[in-house]
């Protein structure tokens, strides 16, 4: 009976060390109790456009919001963080408290259960993942007429879809990182403007370890995105 405590003690210390980031965000929401909950109304219209855009909603992710910075977890607009077979966790900062980013991050929560936090983060190309969640996004620092002018600023100058495979080339500090949001969004807005829900919903289903991304229907919507 011990050994098999110490054993599950042990196993558990692992998962949880392993999957830092989650364990970070839900002990920074539970340290500070119901004060970390969003106002469910908050909730209630990020949920309702995730279920408009998607057709349904298969995640349940629990937000956390954060007026200030808890446990050294300090986040600023959004983030989502992710652990194998958990709830996402969603966790709005001061300036992220708005229906735009919560339906943002929602949608990251909801495409990790179309496929799993795994194959979000290693198998989908970091421009898809954020681009997707970038069409419940409405802000104006990455719309249509932010996007030409980051072309015109020359910030997207030669950028090919594969400098924003991973989080390292498209996470960017000020505008050249808005630009990259600007350029993904615009990027899936095309592609959707040509296919349907259902094709969409095909492609997260079937994103595998054993597959690569298949880029190349996406390559001549960034190029069109890439001339305006």
């Amino acid at each position: 009976m011990i050994r098999t405590a110490l054993a599950l003690a042990i196993a558990a210390a692992l998962f949880f060390s392993l999957n830092f980031a989650w364990t970070h965000a839900a002990l920074a929401g539970l340290s500070i109790g119901n004060n970390a909950s969003c106002p469910q109304d908050l909730a209630i219209a990020a949920r309702q456009r995730v279920a408009t855009f998607f057709g349904e909603v298969r995640s349940a992710p629990w937000f956390v919001c954060l007026n200030e910075p808890r446990l050294g977890l300090d986040v600023s607009h959004g983030t989502a963080r992710f652990a194998p077979m958990l709830p996402t966790i969603v966790v709005l900062g001061p300036r992220g408290q708005n229906v735009d980013v919560a339906a943002h991050e929602f949608a990251h929560a909801e495409i990790a259960a179309r496929t799993s936090p795994l194959l979000r983060s290693y198998r989908l190309p970091t421009w898809f993942d954020e681009g997707l969640a970038m069409q419940l996004d409405h802000r104006n620092d990455y719309s249509a007429k932010s996007l030409m002018d980051h072309i015109a600023s020359g910030r997207l100058k030669n950028t090919q879809l594969a400098d924003l495979r991973w989080p390292s080339g498209f996470f960017e500090a000020g505008n050249q990182g808005k630009a990259h949001y600007a350029l993904a969004k615009c990027v899936i807005a095309s592609w959707l403007q040509n296919t349907d829900q259902t094709r969409l919903t095909a492609l997260l289903e079937d994103v595998s370890w054993w597959r690569s991304f298949a880029v190349g229907p996406f390559a001549g919507h960034a190029a069109a995105c890439l001339r305006r």
